[in-house]
């Protein structure tokens, strides 16, 4: 497999120390020496092997450039491991800069070095890393080879344990000839991070312009892909039901414009039936009972499971449904189940419906960590309790159904849920795996601006648009170590089941380019961290004034939320790719329980084919910011597709601008605004 290096040539490293010089035969070759010496710098890696691998965790990815995608071996193997890179020719080298996870007593690694693959010398023996980061392992003077190997000592008391390399970069010099003079790059990117940005810095005085000063670039890697995109990022929780409005099929019909162009998968359609009745006075929240509803009529969630069936397929959606964990049963689940994917099920006999479209996808309760659901007190005190529960519904379900199905768990991993009673973080997730083990597919959360960053009672713009910063923090630093250690090897996946802006009385902003602003850095998130679900709520909530798609729901009348997924649906691929940022301005935002630095630009990558989209957002409101899009080749064409209003963030709608022939060396990205470019070579 060949990784192609010319896309992200590293910066020189000069070795203050590599031990002892041997004395040079002449003034030539003393110069040589002192030469070879000073231009030691990372060697291009022109192929990588591994002996075994997790699938979608291939080789390839320990020498991609990105810290946040890793390599993982295979499980259930002997006692040992490995992986390789060739560097194409032979080198002298000086050191190897490796990121693993922390590697226990007794599960080190050894570091090997070749010319032909075959034979190996094993040239540092028992190296540990006690970091996430990356850390450096001086290699002895006078180490040679062609190819470097990392060599596992597996756990022989733990054969299904993992050993992953997030990233691996070999220092040296290539033998008959300097390094090659590197390029200018972006700057190296945090650890864990696919989006690097650069160091918090004072926020830079505004130009008479209102312009940021020039400087900033964001580097797009096409060569890097890093996931597979689905169309699951968008989509919507149920809010457009035939029983509650007349004009209904017109509604559906115009969210047909969402479905992606993209993806493997449709968008998709929540069914909200979680421990609560749909009601907003707590005292009711007693839960849906999808068998006592038949022939119902509405208002959600008291209709018939049909309508909303009829509705996903009427629209284009996918169906998510969530079960109701707090007051049901797993007996009830698995019926819920075995009525939607069993062709013989006594219930789908007796109520048929037009619509067999198998469901696939199902989460074992909605916020059962908040202690206003019912059934949080029995049966949802701790993650623990939680997950044994989980465990049997999940089973029930897997059982019920013909085909496979894919089952979330609430894991209370950022935003809104920090806790409630649960520990949060890494250890609900830690005690949520353990306990579910095969029978959790992935974890979900809720992408609303809260605490500790943002505070309802005393809305700040500001802190709202920093929710996202520190949930990539939060998911980089805590959640997905936390998976990869204790998953046991399996892809568990992260799920945003649903978010908004949810202001209270501000419908305004909440359903203008605010929201689209909020919506637009939520799906970039999605993006870069394979999300894989990122419904936005999209309805009226009563109390809180929150992201809406329609107007007084008329689908003649669409929010600054539609039409930002609407342009998303149109204008993506189907590989997200690496991107990263440099000398991009940023602010320090000050919030409820933590600071939070705030880079102006938010931004993801994607490439179909030989097209490739980069969405950029102003999170902002108060400067323009000019940067430059570098797309790591010579456009032949280039559009611009911009979302924006001339009040900016305050706005009740905005306009979707189409440019063609952007300035992608000096774009000017408008305060408070969505752009997509399309380009192609």
């Amino acid at each position: 497999m060949k990784i192609r290096s010319r896309w992200w040539p590293a910066p020189l490293l000069i070795l203050l120390s590599c031990g002892p010089v041997p004395p040079a035969t002449s003034p030539g070759a003393s110069e040589a020496r002192r030469f070879q010496l000073q231009a030691v710098a990372p060697l291009a890696i022109v192929a990588v092997s591994a002996d075994s691998a997790v699938a979608g965790l291939p080789p390839a990815r320990l020498a991609d450039g990105n810290q946040a995608t890793e390599w993982t071996n295979g499980p259930y193997k002997a006692a040992t491991s490995w992986a390789a890179v060739d560097l194409g020719r032979a080198a002298t080298l000086a050191s190897v800069a490796i990121k693993t996870g922390p590697t226990a007593a007794g599960a080190a690694y050894d570091l090997q070095a070749s010319n032909d693959g075959s034979a190996w010398t094993t040239v540092l023996a028992g190296q540990r890393n006690t970091t996430w980061g990356m850390e450096t392992k001086t290699l002895p003077a006078g180490t040679a080879g062609r190819r470097l190997r990392v060599f596992w000592r597996n756990n022989p008391a733990a054969p299904a344990a993992h050993f992953s390399i997030f990233e691996l970069v070999v220092n040296g010099t290539a033998s008959g000839s300097p390094a090659p003079t590197p390029l200018p790059t972006a700057t190296p990117a945090p650890q864990g991070s696919p989006t690097a940005f650069p160091s918090a810095a004072p926020t830079p005085a505004p130009t008479p312009s209102g312009t940021a000063p020039v400087g900033a670039t964001i580097l797009v890697r096409p060569d890097r892909v890093l996931h597979a995109t689905t169309g699951h990022v968008l989509g919507t929780v149920r809010n457009h039901v035939k029983s509650s409005f007349g004009n209904a099929a017109a509604q559906l019909a115009k969210l047909r414009e969402l479905r992606p162009t993209w993806g493997s998968d449709s968008f998709v359609y929540r069914m909200g039936h979680g421990p609560t009745d749909g009601r907003y006075d707590y005292a009711n929240m007693v839960g849906f009972h999808f068998a006592s509803s038949w022939g119902l009529t509405g208002p959600y969630p008291y209709d018939d499971i049909r309508h909303y069936l009829d509705e996903a397929q009427a629209m284009g959606a996918d169906p998510f449904h969530v079960i109701n964990f707090g007051t049901g049963t797993a007996e009830e689940a698995a019926r819920y189940v075995s009525y939607l994917n069993h062709a013989g099920d006594a219930n789908r006999l007796r109520y048929p419906n037009a619509n067999t479209q198998p469901t696939r996808l199902f989460e074992l309760g909605n916020e059962i960590s908040w202690i206003g659901q019912r059934g949080h007190p029995n049966y949802a005190p701790n993650e623990t309790v939680y997950a044994q529960r989980a465990r049997t519904f999940a089973q029930q379900m897997r059982a019920a159904s013909d085909v496979p199905i894919q089952i979330g768990a609430v894991a209370t991993t950022n935003s809104s849920w920090t806790g409630n009673g649960w520990s949060g973080g890494a250890t609900t997730v830690k005690n949520i795996l353990t306990t579910m083990g095969d029978q959790v597919d992935f974890l979900t959360f809720h992408g609303y601006p809260s605490w500790p960053v943002a505070n309802y009672s005393s809305v700040n713009l500001k802190q709202i648009m920093a929710q996202n910063e520190w949930n990539r923090q939060k998911i980089e630093n805590e959640i997905k170590p936390a998976i990869r250690q204790y998953a046991g090897g399996r892809s568990v996946w992260i799920a945003n089941t649903e978010f908004m802006v949810g202001f209270y009385g501000d419908a305004t902003r909440a359903r203008g380019m605010f929201g689209a602003l909020y919506t637009a850095d939520s799906i970039a998130l999605a993006f870069n961290q394979d999300i894989r679900l990122c419904p936005v709520l999209g309805l009226d909530h009563e109390e809180a004034a929150d992201d809406a798609l329609f107007f007084g729901d008329d689908p003649a009348r669409p929010t600054a939320i539609f039409k930002l997924e609407r342009m998303i649906a149109r204008h993506w691929g189907d590989l997200a790719v690496a991107s990263s940022g440099s000398g991009i301005p940023a602010i320090q935002v000050a919030g409820v329980a933590t600071n939070v630095t705030l880079p102006r630009l938010g931004f993801a990558a994607a490439k179909s084919g030989d097209r490739v989209f980069v969405m950029v957002i102003n999170r902002l409101n108060d400067l323009d910011v000019t940067a430059r899009v570098d797309v790591g080749f010579q456009p032949s064409s280039a559009t611009a597709y911009e979302l924006s209003a001339a009040a900016g963030w305050d706005a009740a709608n905005a306009d979707e601008i189409v440019s063609t022939s952007p300035n992608l060396g000096a774009y000017r990205f408008k305060r408070a605004s969505v752009t997509i470019f399309e380009v192609r070579p």
